[in-house]
């Protein structure tokens, strides 16, 4: 999150949609997210308790297993996102 805050969480997948949950605790963020049927990109809706939240994308990283992107928060503010196997080399 932009103040450095860091949450965890999971993701579930049906066909080619999903949802996604993540917290630490204070602040927990939830939304849809749907990845490209034939491409290496999601885009995903983040709604948060802390009555932010945004619209993102992200893409798969070159080695596979995994991705990044970036939401745009509703004050302009930007929120890094990583997932799959990226999450483990950082």
């Amino acid at each position: 999150m932009p103040g450095g805050e860091v949450l965890k969480g999971s993701a579930s997948t049906t066909g080619n949609r999903g949802s996604f949950y993540a917290t630490n605790g204070k602040v927990t963020c939830v939304g849809p997210f749907r990845p490209e049927l034939f491409g290496h990109k999601v885009g995903l809706a983040a709604t948060c308790s802390d009555t932010d939240g945004g619209d993102g994308e992200g893409q798969d990283l070159a080695m596979g297993g995994g991705g990044e992107g970036a939401i745009t928060l509703n004050g302009g503010r930007t929120a890094v996102f990583r997932y799959g196997e990226a999450t483990k080399s950082r």
